[in-house]
């Protein structure tokens, strides 16, 4: 049998043959508002993301077999030679707060002195509550910005988050299908998903490319582009992939986990 497994749980099952950690090609992430400043700068964008210790989050705070993101597509997307869309594309940032720290002084903001309050907007979730403290704690230590946190009521966060009524808000992304372009069309410039105000004529022009096409070589390429301009620049800040830990019985062979499903697929299943 199947079960979800809790956070708590984990640490005694950790030596178990009956916990798996199943793939889920979902990202959690973080988007900057464009239109207020200091978001308008790239090079604050960057700063904050690259000065977050991912690794730090997933093993002390998460638990639960999240991978830190350095990339905005997840892992779980197959290109047509087999490779993982994601292995493929590799890591296109990593941390590193004294560049972080040299950013935020080019961009006028020296050690942070001069930073603007900012409010980071999430909703109400207590691993997300955990993990935007962590943030915070992150960017006060390692850049000296203080930035404020609000949790909302689900329904006001969704609104705040389409009038775009924020400066740093907190978000997540599930494929609706099983291609990198479920998460790559998100930040076309005025698309529907896209609540950061950031448009970029190549990116756009890169997606079309990948749309217009049936040739698969050609689709990966341009959307590999793309996705290096999105984080180059930084509009969003990826923070880690998700993962669905589960129990399944030694006996119990042929379980399919599909990368962006919620539960194991047991039609397949059988008993040893």
């Amino acid at each position: 049998m199947q079960n979800e497994v809790s956070v708590q749980e984990l640490n005694s099952l950790k030596d178990s043959r009956e916990l798996q950690i199943a793939a889920d090609a979902s990202v959690d992430y973080y988007q900057f508002n464009l239109s207020r400043k200091p978001f308008n700068d790239p090079r604050v964008r960057k700063a904050l993301s690259i000065a977050i210790d991912r690794e730090q989050l997933v093993k002390h705070i998460l638990q639960a077999g999240q991978e830190p993101a350095y990339a905005f597509v997840p892992y779980g997307f197959t290109e047509e030679e087999g490779k993982d869309y994601r292995q493929n594309g590799g890591d296109l940032f990593k941390e590193d707060i004294e560049l972080a720290k040299k950013l935020l002084a080019e961009a006028g903001y020296p050690e942070g002195k001069g930073f603007p309050k900012v409010t980071l907007l999430y909703n109400n979730n207590d691993n997300i509550h955990k993990v935007a403290q962590a943030i915070q704690q992150m960017w006060k230590k390692n850049l000296g910005i203080e930035v404020a946190l609000e949790n909302v009521e689900w329904q006001v966060y969704l609104d705040r988050q389409s009038q775009q009524d924020f400066d740093i808000t907190r978000t997540a992304w599930s494929p609706d299908y099983l291609d990198p372009m479920t998460f790559i069309d998100l930040f076309v410039t005025n698309g529907g998903n896209n609540n950061t105000g950031w448009s970029h004529q190549v990116y756009d022009k890169l997606v079309k490319e990948a749309n217009s096409t049936g040739d698969q070589k050609i689709r990966m390429q341009a959307m590999q582009k793309a996705e290096k301009i999105l984080m180059n620049d930084m509009p969003v800040m990826p923070i880690f992939f998700y993962a669905h830990p589960i129990l399944v019985k030694e006996n119990i062979k042929g379980v399919i986990t599909p990368a962006f499903a919620t539960y194991a697929d047991f039609k397949y299943a059988y008993v040893e």
